[in-house]
């Protein structure tokens, strides 16, 4: 699986794109999913969530193998507010969901983030990010991380309180994440390799979120 967008890419032309990629993700393995049947993939397990204070309008995205251009995917911690789309939080002290992914063996990456504020606003780096990188075995399932949108809040020129900026880290969840997977799919006890990525922000030296202008008002 391949997709996403470089950061050098600029904020005009991504925005109407990255709009129109919000309803895509790639699917969940099957609750009743076993690796000894599937022995030529493997199974990727990780988190994509952000502050609960954002709640499903806000919504953080990973992207995995460099982009929609080179047929990779990508994951988001909320899917809109809209009744009929919308999946229960993961969750209960932020907003998130636990992603269980079939993937190929091989080498992957995740390439890129950004954080969208429900009202049009698109944050992410401005630059090329160091990818996150993992190796897929086939037959195995591999636990690769927790990430997280932690978001910069305030109030608008109308006394909205909305999400004006922000960046994405990797977090310690491990515990939380795999207890739910436990719970989701036992078959999985006792055969998840864990091998999560460093914790801390995901970012390069000098690289900054890039916001549409939208002031904050203290």
């Amino acid at each position: 699986m391949r997709l996403f967008m470089t950061g050098r890419c600029r904020f005009p032309v991504l925005l109407g794109v990255l709009a129109a990629l919000a309803g895509c993700a790639a699917p969940q393995v099957a609750k009743d999913f076993k690796p000894e049947a599937n022995p030529k993939v493997g199974v990727v397990v990780f988190s994509v969530a952000h502050d609960v204070e954002g709640g499903d309008a806000n919504k953080t995205i990973v992207y995995l193998d460099g982009g929609f251009t080179s047929g990779g995917a990508h994951f988001g911690s909320a899917n809109g507010t809209a009744v009929v789309l919308r999946r229960p939080n993961d969750f209960s002290d932020v907003q998130g969901y636990l992603h269980v992914v079939e993937m190929a063996p091989g080498p992957h990456r995740f390439t890129h983030w950004q954080i969208s504020n429900g009202s049009g606003l698109r944050i992410f780096p401005r630059g090329e990010l160091p990818p996150l990188e993992f190796e897929v075995r086939a037959g195995e399932v591999i636990y690769v991380g927790a990430f997280h949108g932690h978001l910069l809040r305030g109030k608008n020129l109308f006394g909205i309180e909305i999400t004006g900026g922000g960046h994405v880290g990797v977090v310690d969840a491990a515990d939380r994440d795999l207890a739910l997977l436990r719970q989701r799919y036992p078959q999985f006890e006792g055969r998840v390799r864990s091998s999560a990525f460093p914790l801390g922000p995901w970012s390069a030296e000098g690289v900054t979120p890039r916001l549409d202008p939208m002031p904050l008002v203290r």
